[in-house]
């Protein structure tokens, strides 16, 4: 993560707190750690359970409560806890008038996230959501070329990501009558792509449970179809099935096409008129993605940025997670309405 400072050049001191210590909790706190000027305190509901790497530990301030954690009236705060907790963590934060950066998704209602997004309008506080994609060099190229017009105008799109590791790495936190984590777990997807094509107007999917996997999580393939505002449509799968991080998005435009694997950082880009493909690297380090993506969230603490991913988003994304749990909830296809 580069080095933090004031107009000076010299490190600015800011107080972050990090609520939640799991592995994405832990992965803001060393990055942060190890920011100067920066000082963490963390909490974790469960602290005798956990395993911090020494090197970590050494640099963390660990409190009892996620009220002492406010009450040390941090600059900024982090809140990587159970999806039930966001939206109420930071609200409290928000009263308080602490920058708040809440991972996704937002909340774990619909109704739980308008209330952080009026409280956050009412106070003043500056709310961002984790959609970490967003920062990452790949998807950034791929919004690049698009507004270029690389492809032309955009008329379909596909989305495929396969994440049975999740399952594997987190399988803790799942449990046999969790249901439809997969567009919750996953809402990246709806983040980026109305980032890339706008809101989202409707959506269609059917889902079920397959194959004879060790790890299942009920359903765990979803497929479905997209309408956007602009008139783009297209098609999205997700799984808790494939192995390996695959996540891959295709655009097609009326003057070419465009493949992106995100997992491995790399884009394509075929051209109709003269058949040529251009290849971009743009693989990194999840690190440097999460760093980027620290070092924005505390220049918009400092007031010298706005958020690039704001409650706003995160609760468009939350919208479109809901209407595909509510068009596979339904008998065969069936089309959700997302809009207002």
């Amino acid at each position: 993560m580069n080095a933090i400072t004031d107009k000076s050049g010299a490190p600015e001191r800011l107080r972050v707190g990090v609520c939640g210590l799991g592995s994405i909790g832990l992965r803001h706190a060393r990055l942060l750690a190890e920011s100067p000027g920066v000082r963490v305190a963390a909490f974790d509901a469960a602290p005798h359970g956990l395993q911090l790497p020494p090197a970590v530990e050494a640099t963390l301030t660990i409190v009892s409560s996620f009220e002492e954690l406010l009450d040390a009236a941090p600059d900024a705060l982090v809140v990587a806890t159970p999806d039930a907790l966001h939206a109420p963590q930071a609200i409290e934060a928000c009263r308080r008038g602490i920058t708040v950066l809440v991972e996704k998704p937002v909340a774990d209602s619909v109704a739980a996230a308008e209330e952080l997004a009026r409280v956050a309008a009412q106070s003043g506080a500056r709310v961002l959501v984790g959609y970490v994609l967003r920062h990452y060099a790949v998807l950034r190229r791929v919004r690049e070329l698009l507004a270029d017009g690389a492809v032309g105008t955009p008329v379909s799109v596909h989305v495929n990501l396969g994440a049975y590791e999740t399952l594997r790495v987190a399988r803790n936190r799942f449990s046999e009558t969790d249901r439809y984590r997969l567009p919750y777990d996953y809402s990246h997807e709806w983040d980026y792509l109305q980032w890339l094509l706008g809101p989202v107007a409707e959506v269609a999917a059917v889902a079920r449970l397959a194959g004879d996997l060790p790890l299942r999580q009920d359903p765990n393939v979803i497929n479905g179809v997209v309408a956007f505002d602009s008139g783009v449509t297209g098609t999205f799968h997700l799984d808790y099935v494939q192995e390996g991080q695959g996540r891959r998005l295709d655009v097609v435009g009326d003057r070419g096409t465009l493949r992106a694997d995100l997992a491995r950082g790399r884009v394509t880009v075929r051209a109709h008129a003269d058949a040529l493909t251009r290849s971009y690297d743009c693989s990194e380090e999840r690190d440097v993605a999460f760093g980027r993506q620290l070092s924005h969230f505390l220049d918009v603490a400092r007031g010298v940025a706005v958020p690039l991913v704001s409650v706003e988003d995160g609760l468009r994304a939350l919208r479109v997670a809901d209407a595909v749990v509510a068009a596979c909830d339904g008998a065969g296809w069936r089309s959700v309405d997302v809009r207002i």
